[in-house]
């Protein structure tokens, strides 16, 4: 590959959304260089992520949500959007 990676190595660009406002996301503890913003009234962080193959990962994500909010407002979908190896 001409991106520098290893080989079978998967780049993405990943974003996830959630009510409030998205404050901050870290990878096995470090900042993770992501954009912090507001669409559709929701929150969303989004940046790339590269994962070596059999790699393993913790990404965690910190939404600020008003008190209030009910429990059931939360829901997960992942959709992929684009890989290159």
């Amino acid at each position: 590959n001409t991106s520098g990676y290893p080989s079978a190595t998967d780049y993405l660009y990943l974003s996830v959304y959630g009510p409030g406002t998205a404050i901050d996301a870290t990878r096995d503890g470090d900042g993770l260089g992501v954009e912090l913003s507001q669409e559709l009234g929701l929150g969303v962080t989004s940046g790339f992520i590269d994962l070596a193959a059999g790699q393993k990962t913790v990404l965690t994500f910190t939404f600020e949500v008003a008190a209030d909010a009910a429990s059931d407002d939360w829901r997960v979908f992942i959709a992929p959007s684009a890989q290159r190896g």
